[in-house]
């Protein structure tokens, strides 16, 4: 809570007197920031503020959550203590005693009775070591071997931010074309007809979820099935590919089913809620779209989800 001990008006200081009773009444831990004693650490407040310097504020895991007034409305729709407990557990980053795992190359046993089978419905965890032996490793850093190998293949490509924005569709196009269009971003080689179509089109492409080693079985020879994939079970569900740009977003969903996700290229960031956290990520309640969360994490409207 960033409050001052130099309040000028009568009103200042009641509203940090009655914020900080609130609080402690509802038992809500809190640090107190101090800007008298601490200017240096107002930028830190404003830059997680809505453009106004206003005190007192309450933040949680460095996300604003509101002034006087509004974490009283807050406590007067009983929301109080499960938004800072809801946002302790989900801020923008994990806690320092939440970070996921490194582990290099677990055994079977080890991966399965720490990760698959620990309480909750399983534990993240990130493995190296486990992919250095693929032939992809060294093959796919070259664009121009996926292209001499499968550019002709017709393939499905996204086009758009995500699947939840306006204006997101799909087109079909060899995936060499898509290479050159969306992942090199390059117009010389392309035919007329073809650079005039991106023109046209500037939306970032993506291929996403799809089964292209079953449709390409050379590409499939240099990947090989992590031995973890065995503890599953039943039979393995599915291999997919996702070959995108740099900036690709996938909304915020859960899958059906434990993931392995194996980086050939590139990096990826991947933010983790816990299932405990579904009700504050608001899923869609109808339609094909009630994996995913209504909340757009870059952008998110707090004012439409955090007060329902």
């Amino acid at each position: 809570m960033y409050t001052t001990s130099t309040a000028a008006t009568l009103k200042l200081k009641s509203d940090i007197r009655r914020m900080k009773e609130l609080l402690e009444a509802k038992k809500v831990k809190y640090e107190e920031v101090d800007l008298a004693e601490q200017p240096a650490r107002r930028s830190e407040m404003l830059l997680q503020s809505p453009d106004f310097s206003d005190l007192p504020q309450l933040h949680v895991n460095g996300e604003f959550l509101g002034s006087t007034h509004t974490i009283q409305e807050l406590e007067d729709y009983n929301a109080l203590v499960d938004l800072c407990r809801d946002l302790g557990e989900i801020g923008g980053s994990l806690r320092g005693d939440q970070r996921v795992k490194v582990e290099a190359l677990p055994s079977l046993e080890q991966f399965y009775i720490e990760h698959m089978c620990s309480p909750g419905g399983g534990t993240p965890c990130v493995v190296t070591g486990a992919m250095q032996h693929w032939p992809a490793m060294t093959k796919w850093q070259q664009p121009g071997y996926l292209k001499e190998v499968a550019g002709l293949r017709t393939v499905p490509v996204e086009l758009g931010d995500h699947y939840l924005q306006d204006g997101w569709g799909q087109s079909l196009m060899p995936l060499g074309e898509f290479i050159v269009q969306h992942v090199l971003r390059e117009d010389a080689s392309l035919g007329t007809g073809a650079a005039e179509a991106q023109a046209a089109d500037q939306r970032r492409g993506y291929l996403a979820q799809h089964p292209l080693f079953e449709q390409i079985p050379e590409l499939a020879r240099d990947i090989l099935e992590p031995e973890y994939c065995s503890l599953g079970e039943g039979e393995m569900q599915v291999v997919n590919a996702w070959f995108g740009p740099p900036g690709t977003v996938t909304p915020l969903h859960y899958d059906p089913h434990h993931n392995l996700l194996a980086q050939v290229v590139g990096a990826k960031y991947v933010r983790l809620y816990p299932p405990s956290a579904t009700p504050r990520l608001y899923p869609f309640e109808q339609g094909l779209t009630t994996n995913s969360s209504q909340i757009d994490l870059d952008e998110p409207d707090l004012a439409s989800f955090w007060w329902k």
